[in-house]
């Protein structure tokens, strides 16, 4: 796993659902956020919970239930521990599928 200062997890297939046809702008935006980063010398990686073959690489089923607090913690610690963050920075995008 390349070195990674910052991780930036969430469920896309939440994000789509809640956004619809604005979700485009939001993971635009993250991905506006990581180039940023990346100009400041941070390694950011956006990391799906949701997607299959990513969180397989990662040692996690997927998570198929944004509301299930084990699913997510589960897939979480395991991007953790993958990624070996420096300086414990890991965000989630929260609970953006459950505003509103």
């Amino acid at each position: 796993m390349p070195h990674v200062d910052k991780v930036i997890v969430t469920n896309v297939a939440a994000l789509k659902a809640k956004y619809l046809n604005h979700y485009r702008q939001v993971w635009n935006a993250v991905r506006t956020l990581i180039a940023a980063d990346e100009a400041l010398g941070i390694a950011t990686r956006a990391v799906a919970l949701d997607d299959e073959p990513t969180l397989r690489r990662f040692g996690s089923p997927p998570v198929s239930d944004p509301g299930s607090a084990h699913e997510t913690t589960q897939a979480i610690d395991a991007v953790w521990r993958a990624c070996r963050v420096q300086d414990g920075r890991l965000v989630r995008l929260p609970r953006l599928h459950q505003r509103g």
